[in-house]
Parts: C-alpha cells; structure tokens; sequence
C-alpha cells in the first residue's frame, strides 16, 4: 500500500492526467506548456461553473422535495416532543424518547416564538432541516477542500455526488434527530482533518468536542467515535508511530459535551429515565439481519448507493494491489468501511437516516474514483467538461435530463405533505380540545395522548406484544376514558387484546382512521331486552329518527350520559342500535364490522397505511 500526500499529488501522480483530459489535450510537447495550462485552467473553470449549476439547480429540488415529501411517522414524534416541551412538559420523565434532547429543544424554542395551532407547524420543522442541510453542505465543500486542496473542482464534485444520492433526498430533509447529529459529524471531520492536516495538535480537541455534541442527538454517536478511531489507526500504520498525543487530546474533548448533557439533565431531574430510555432501550432490541443491511443500500438508491458500494470497493482494491492511493483517501476509506460494517452488524435496526454519516465520508471516495475512472474514458477528441460551458446549449440539456432523472430518483415533484396537514387538521376539528386520542404516531399534535409512549415505535409495540413493557393498553384506555382512537398501522399491530377492545368498545366513523367510543347493538327480534357493558364512560349519540331507546325502562335522551358500567337496553326501530360519543353525521356505517369493511374498500387497509396516509 503506497499513500501520497494530496497536496502533491495531483502533481506527481499520474492523475494529473485528469486536468489535460478536461483540457482537451494530452501528451503535450514541453514548449506548448504555458499554452496547456492556460487552456486547463480555463477548462476546470467551466467544469466548476457548470457544477455549480448543477447543484444549484438539484438545490432547488431539495427545497420542493423539502416542503412537499410525505411525512415520516418519526418527524410527528420529533415535533410533538417539541411542542409538549414548549408546554411545560418534562422531555423523558413525562414524554418517551430514545433520542438526544436536543432537536426537541430546538424545535421547542421555534414553536414558543410560533406558536402556531396547526399542522402546517410542520412545514416551520422541515425549514429547519433544510437549513441544515445547507449548513452541513457547506461543512461538506470546505471539508472536501481539506482533502484535495489543488483541485479546483473536486469540492463541487462531491457535493454533487452527495446531493445526487437517493439517500441523501430520503433523510436528509425529515424532521429527525440524524439531520442535526450529521451536521455535527461533518463538522467534526473538517476540524479533524485539518489538524491533521496542520499537524496541530490543538486542533483535535476541537474536533473531539464537535463529535461529543453529537450525544445531544443519538446514542449513535458511540459510532462515530469508532469511525474516527479507524481514522487514527489507519494514520498510525501511515506513519509507523503511535499518535498518543493526538488520540488523546481528541478523547478529552469528546467528554466535555456529554458531561454537560447529563448535568442539564441531571438538574432538571430527568437522568434517570433519560438513562433508561435513551441507552437501556436503545441497547435492548431485536437485531435484524445484516444480509438484508448489506442491500438495503442499494435497494433504496439504486443509483447512488450502487455507485457508492463500487467507488468504496474500487479504491480497496487498488489499496491491496498496492497502488498509490493518496493518504486522505485511506483515511477516508478506513472510515467508510468501519461506518458500514457498523451499520450492518452493530445498529440494530437500520433505517435510510442511519447512512447518513457513511454517506459523508463515502461520496467523497466516490469522488475521488470518478476523477480516476474519468481519466480513462476520457479523451481529447470527446472532451466533456471544454463543451460544457455555461449558457451554451450543453448545461441547458444537461440541467433539463438531472430535472427529469432525479424527478425519478427522488420524487422531489410529488406533493404529498399538504393532503396530510389537511387531514391531521381535520381532526382538530372533530375532537375537542381536552380531549384524549389514542394512536400510534402522535397524532393529532394538539390533543392530549393517554400514555407516556407518545409514539409507539416497532421496538416498543415488540415489547407490548411479548407483555415486557409493563402496561396494559385496554386497561388504560378503560381507566382515562379515552373518547377517540386513530387506528393507524401501528395501532393495528400492537396485538389481539388491544384489536379485540377496540372493535368492542369504538365504532369507525367516516373520517380516515379515526374511531370514537361507541357500541353496536344487533337487533335482536326475539329479544326485548339487551345487556350492554359500558367501558368509555361520556354523552353518547343514537339515532332518534329511525325509533326510540330505553335504558332501565326510562326514555333515553339524546345524547344519553353513560357512564362505566351495565345497562339494559330496549330498542324500538329498524336495524341495529348505534350508539357513539360522535354524532351520527359523523358515523361510517350502520355496524362495526360492515363500516370497517368499507374502510378497507375505500383503501385504508392495514396494509396500505403507511403508503397512503402515514407517508
């Protein structure tokens, strides 16, 4: 394995091949030289310029995809954290998450400046984000100068591989704690390897305290700190030494950020249930296969995370052949392959946003392999980046076919966020302030849930299901009077005790998901008296125009309080008797499992919800 430093070698390296192949020329006799490098500079100006474009214009989409992808259930859990804080609620005492204070903090300091009764609050969110992003591509360009200094264009380069990436466009725009914890990361890698650089020691205290920051996020940064552990391992063997000084000046500054959470904490008097939600629970889960981790990859971006997986195996090869590879780029690629391998052996679940930092220090590599694959299908005769001049015809073409291929990449074009803050609004509509909705992702965000889990993740309806979670849902449903259910997917799949009193105890109304307390009474000719248990006590509604109810042989009002307990009932009328806490116009059908059926037609099976309205 032979390394070279970068800012040598785009020199000494035949690489510098590369700059004559943008030029148009090549093997150019000595007296032409001043010519040469006049026109191949020339040349990496257009190529810059017309990169600049480029990212410009993908720039552009990612503030339409920003603003009109579909919601992820996680981004409701990451808002509703934030307003209940901006309420006075107590984040993990009072409020279940797995993640680092800190987007709920600052999404709870942007609701108090708006606050804002609606779900297009979540539209304020996504600005946020994608003012992340900007911020971690602009950390990303100077990083990327970090490692190449002499090129010109190699920082625009990689901030258009990057931005290109399907995963970047699935993540990088939601309203999740990995989007500020990546900025964090980016940060950390540019103070890194410009110590490194440098050979300031100093330098990478500072970049230890960047990644320690990183805790306020996710437990995930434990990682990478294992990826920048890589990085100095691989710069020991470079220089044959023991880089203690170093190594240890940057194990001091990750401490101190860490420390300073724990005692926010500790002083707000929330440690303990920190401790055990954000590193027991996250530590206690089921572990999927790494088989289906390893392709996930490229099966959620097929062009970018192919190209990815071949620019990393690539630069490999050319490692253990022994060819000239330069230093940062072992370095870059010690980390890539340690931010892959954890991601397929040690996360327990993998998810798009958990490939984020990998995907910082890869694209950069895959940068780096396109330069080298491109000096050898490149000639003089079919020179790309001399045509691509800006205001010629070339950019124009080639910035309508990135529109239309990442229009299929990314689906920046597809609207689907308004339909759902319509939707969500709708339910405030319906449920009166105060009152309790049972769900699965935190929605409505402006009513009150009944449980400490706002938002019931895969790993805490796996522990419902197997009776480890300690609390049974029936129970508090019964207990707190809980007058509406949205029974999302997740709801769905918390097991047949919680489905069976559901179905016992709400009737669908003709809202989308949404049930209220309600009981079907079937009609029962050679019956004149019925029995009927009261679990959600409340005003309950029946229709008055079609016969007349009885209850313990007095007429019935309507609405009717009831309250826990057993009745007997009479019905004059035609059909089943409904009763629900809604009104009648709000109802979906005449029995439970007739109206449930119709819901399935209309399109809101259990199958479909997460693809039609949790999307």
């Amino acid at each position: 394995m032979k390394s070279m430093s970068p800012d040598t070698y785009f020199t000494e390296n035949p690489m510098s091949e590369v700059y004559r192949t943008f030029s148009g020329k090549t093997n150019e006799p000595g007296s032409h030289l001043a010519s040469c490098v006049a026109v191949r500079r020339f040349s990496e100006i257009h190529a810059r310029k017309t990169l600049l474009i480029l990212i410009g214009f993908l720039l552009l989409t990612y503030m339409v995809h920003g603003f009109g992808k579909a919601f992820d259930e996680d981004e409701f859990q990451s808002m509703l954290l934030g307003i209940n804080i901006a309420q006075g609620k107590l984040l993990y005492t009072e409020m279940w998450d797995n993640h680092g204070p800190l987007l709920s903090l600052i999404l709870a300091g942007m609701y108090r400046l708006v606050p804002w009764q609606s779900h297009w609050v979540m539209l304020l969110g996504r600005l946020l984000i994608l003012l992340c992003l900007l911020g971690t591509l602009y950390i990303y360009y100077r990083l990327a100068e970090e490692i190449f200094p002499q090129s010109s264009f190699f920082p625009e380069l990689a901030c258009f591989f990057l931005l290109l990436s399907e995963l970047t466009a699935l993540a990088a725009v939601e309203i999740r704690p990995d989007n500020p914890m990546n900025l964090i990361w980016t940060s950390s890698l540019l103070v890194w390897f410009r110590a490194w650089n440098s050979r300031k020691v100093p330098f990478f205290f500072w970049s230890g305290l960047l990644l320690g920051c990183a805790f306020w996020c996710s437990l995930k940064a434990l990682v990478l700190g294992g990826a920048v552990g890589a990085m100095f391992v691989t710069g020991m063997i470079l220089e044959k030494r023991i880089l203690w000084k170093p190594l240890l000046t940057f194990g001091v500054g990750t401490v101190f950020a860490p420390l300073g959470m724990v005692l926010f904490l500790a002083a707000q008097g929330n440690l303990e249930a920190f401790w055990t939600t954000y590193v027991l629970q996250n530590a206690d889960r089921l572990h999927e296969s790494f088989f289906i981790a390893f392709f996930l990859v490229p099966y959620w971006a097929p062009l970018g995370g192919s190209f990815l997986y071949f620019s990393l195996f690539y630069a490999a090869r050319k490692v253990f052949r022994k060819e000239t590879v330069p230093e940062r780029i072992l370095l870059l690629l010690a980390c890539s392959f340690f931010l892959l391998i954890q991601y397929c052996f040690l996360l327990p679940t993998h998810h798009e946003q958990s490939t984020l930092p990998f995907l910082m220090t890869g694209t950069l590599v895959q940068a780096w392999v396109f330069l080298l694959l491109f000096q050898r299908f490149e000639t003089a005769r079919y020179s790309i980046f001399r045509r691509l001049q800006p205001g010629r015809a070339h950019v124009a073409a080639l910035v309508l076919f990135l529109l239309v291929s990442t229009a299929g990449l990314h689906q920046w074009f597809w609207i689907k966020s308004v339909e759902k803050i319509k939707w969500a609004d709708g339910l405030l509509e319906r449920i009166d302030p105060g009152e309790y909705v049972f769900d699965g992702i935190g929605l409505p965000l402006f009513r009150s849930h009944p449980f400490y889990y706002v938002s019931w993740v895969n790993a805490l309806r796996a522990r419902l299901r197997d009776h480890s979670l300690g609390i049974d849902v029936p129970a508090e449903l019964d207990r707190k009077d809980v007058r509406y259910v949205l029974r999302d997917f997740r709801v769905e799949s918390m097991g047949a005790s919680v489905d069976a009193f559901i179905r016992t105890n709400y009737h669908p109304l003709n809202d989308n998901l949404l049930w209220a307390a309600g009981k079907v009474v079937p009609e029962e000719k050679h019956q004149e008296h019925q029995k009927v248990d009261i679990r959600i006590a409340g005003k309950y509604y029946w229709r008055s125009s079609e016969g007349e109810l009885f209850i313990g042989g007095k007429p019935a009002s309507n609405p009717v309080e009831l309250g826990d307990g057993s009745y007997v009932v009479r019905w004059k009328g035609e059909g089943d008797l409904i009763l629900s806490v809604a009104p009648p116009e709000q109802w979906a059908g005449v029995d439970t499992e007739r109206s449930f059926r119709l819901l399935k037609r209309e399109g809101y099976e259990k199958a479909d919800h997460s693809n039609s309205m949790l999307q």
